[in-house]
């Protein structure tokens, strides 16, 4: 229910007193997805401290305002998505997270090896 996962949004924010937040993508097209960034965004505004906010990109890419170079662990992601086996058995994952890992590494430098790979992030600024 939306006001458990508020009351423990909240209490995570306050515990930890993060900088930085990363939450789901609001142009997301997976309606979970944008929940959960709308809430947290909503929930950030009553906040004193100023949160930095990044969504980051699931099912659709996002207007990157950052770039980060995930090779080195690019094999630890795909191994974590193993935990997900029913989300797996819908669609292969894997091969469009490497896709788009692929793709976001033209973002690099033009040094960047051919097995580079990287994700993009979009700072939410607030209004």
């Amino acid at each position: 229910n939306s006001k458990q996962f508020s009351a423990h949004i909240t209490h995570c924010i306050s515990n930890f007193d993060p900088e930085w937040v990363f939450i789901p993508s609001i142009e997301d097209f997976h309606r979970d997805h944008y929940r959960i960034g709308s809430a947290i965004i909503e929930l950030a505004r009553h906040f004193k401290h100023s949160i930095r906010l990044f969504q980051f990109e699931v099912w659709n890419p996002v207007s990157a305002t950052h770039v980060v170079d995930i090779s080195s662990v690019m094999s630890l992601k795909l191994e974590a998505l193993q935990c997900h086996q029913s989300i797996l058995a819908c669609a292969p994952y894997a091969r469009a997270i490497t896709g788009l890992a692929t793709y976001r590494s033209l973002y690099l430098s033009r040094n960047a090896p051919n097995e580079a790979f990287a994700e993009c992030y979009q700072e939410y600024i607030r209004k």
